[in-house]
């Protein structure tokens, strides 16, 4: 459910709790959700993240956190 939130460029607020707390699972606990943000086709909607000009830096960071973790 927490990734259905990402594409909601209406709901900022909503997108940056998502990223936060994404990031913040991917930095605790790598190995149960990293795989789970893989596995939910979350790398395309990160991307798509890095890749809005509606995306704020706090958005950009977050996101950077996850995909450096993933990887």
């Amino acid at each position: 459910p927490i990734l259905r939130l990402l594409p909601f460029f209406s709901s900022p607020g909503s997108q940056v709790w998502a990223l936060f707390a994404i990031a913040n699972l991917t930095s605790t606990d790598k190995e149960k959700y990293c795989e789970f943000v893989v596995r939910e086709n979350g790398i395309p909607l990160i991307q798509n993240i890095l890749n809005d000009v509606r995306s704020t830096q706090q958005m950009i960071n977050f996101a950077k956190v996850i995909l450096e973790n993933v990887a």
